[in-house]
């Protein structure tokens, strides 16, 4: 079976394309829910369609601020899932990655965050879109080479990456 990931920032796109969705072909998967006004009715679409559930640190007023801000907003989306039902194993953390080139605290506030997820939500899969944290600087593929591996120190079992990458070295620290 495969999987499809439907993504959009408008949840009557996101509906539509549950709808078009052929679930004899494998399950869907929502990306992404967060606190945003209007985007809670992921969790019942979720729920409804058996769909795997991909839940950004966003808030209702904008991009988390720090390593805590995530946490507390993703710590909400967490309720609002057990709420809804969704099975733990169908739950995909992102703490949001940000350009450490727009502020170098950025990194460590995202792998700060993922400790604490993966301390508070052990069963929880946490992952992110790591090739994010070097837009705009040279040397990327470095860069995110040893994001990732931090990363997955950190917590995360999940991972974006840019397939240029070394993936041996990615899947090794994964398993």
């Amino acid at each position: 079976d495969s999987i499809v990931a439907i993504d959009s920032s408008d949840s009557q796109t996101i509906f539509a394309g549950l709808e078009a969705h052929d679930g004899t072909q494998g399950r869907p998967a929502i990306n992404s829910f967060n606190l945003e006004d209007g985007r809670q009715v992921l969790v019942e679409m979720a729920k409804d369609r058996n769909a795997i559930l991909f839940a950004n640190a966003s808030g209702n007023s904008g991009m988390p601020q720090d390593a805590a801000e995530r946490v507390q907003n993703l710590a909400r989306c967490m309720e609002m899932m057990d709420a809804g039902g969704i099975p733990v194993e169908d739950r995909f953390l992102d703490a949001l990655v940000f350009p450490v080139g727009a502020g170098p605290e950025f990194g460590g506030h995202y792998l700060d965050a993922v400790r604490e997820l993966r301390r508070t939500y052990p069963e929880v899969h946490i992952f992110g879109g790591h090739s994010n944290v070097s837009f705009g600087l040279p040397n990327r593929k470095l860069l995110n080479q040893t994001f990732i591996e931090l990363s997955v120190m950190a917590g995360c079992d999940s991972v974006m990456i840019d397939p240029v990458i070394e993936v041996v070295r990615v899947l090794r620290l994964l398993n």
